[in-house]
């Protein structure tokens, strides 16, 4: 057991080994995950879609639609990318140190020191909080079942809504769907969900859809120009 414990550590905050939390406990400790925590999964690619849609009595609907794809090999191998309306906004390509930046699909600009931009990441890594923001306080989560995700046993949870007053005069109307939280660490791992809210005579909906994959595996980080990969292979 003791390969869990730089996980559960990152997780908990504490200097003891602690259990995995107890089934009632698995949306709480979602909450206080931190991308420590992530990290500990190893390799991974996490992908995550955000749509937000206003809707106005009489007028045709806007909707907004973002992107977020990160490949995570090590701290010191990867990338995430941002697009919004299928546009590229920013990509970051660390490897060895440095960092590459691409800004709305430009030539990449070299930064020497790639941990500003990892520390950025750390800060606004989670898609839950980046598409929900002051909604998430507003959701339930009831256990519907116990399921296999890349490998890794994950307990399933149907959104509920909690109460609807979420101040400055918001009211969320509707939530639904679900979200597969990791028995081990407590990360989110896939989710689908939608929350309606009504605001001055306005429906805003979001929807999120993300999921944590290639666990362990090859999340696809791609050297910036002019490096040679590990395979002796250059972009």
């Amino acid at each position: 057991m003791s390969y869990l414990l730089p996980i559960l550590l990152a997780l908990w905050g504490c200097d003891a080994p602690a259990p995995p939390p107890v089934v009632d406990e698995y949306p709480a400790a979602a909450r206080r995950v931190t991308f420590a925590t992530l990290e500990g999964l190893g390799p991974h690619r996490l992908d995550a879609r955000i749509t937000r849609t206003t809707q106005v009595e009489g007028a045709p609907p806007t909707e907004e639609d973002e992107a977020i794809s990160l490949r995570w090999q090590d701290a010191d191998h990867w990338q995430v990318t941002r697009r919004r309306g299928g546009k590229p906004v920013t990509e970051v390509r660390a490897w060895e140190g440095r960092a590459w930046l691409y800004t709305r699909g430009g030539a990449p600009v070299l930064h020497a020191d790639a941990e500003p931009f990892r520390a950025a990441l750390a800060a606004e890594w989670d898609p839950w909080t980046t598409a929900l923001g002051a909604y998430a306080d507003h959701l339930g989560l009831r256990e519907v079942s116990q399921e296999l995700v890349e490998g890794r046993m994950a307990h399933v949870y149907a959104l509920e809504l909690l109460d609807g007053e979420a101040g400055k005069g918001q009211e969320v109307e509707r939530v639904e769907g679900r979200v597969w939280i990791d028995e081990l660490t407590a990360v989110r791992l896939v989710g689908d969900l939608q929350v309606d809210a009504r605001h001055r005579g306005r429906v805003r909906s979001v929807r999120l859809r993300f999921a944590v994959v290639e666990i362990g595996g090859d999340p696809g980080v791609e050297p910036p120009p002019g490096i040679v990969d590990s395979e002796g292979k250059s972009p």
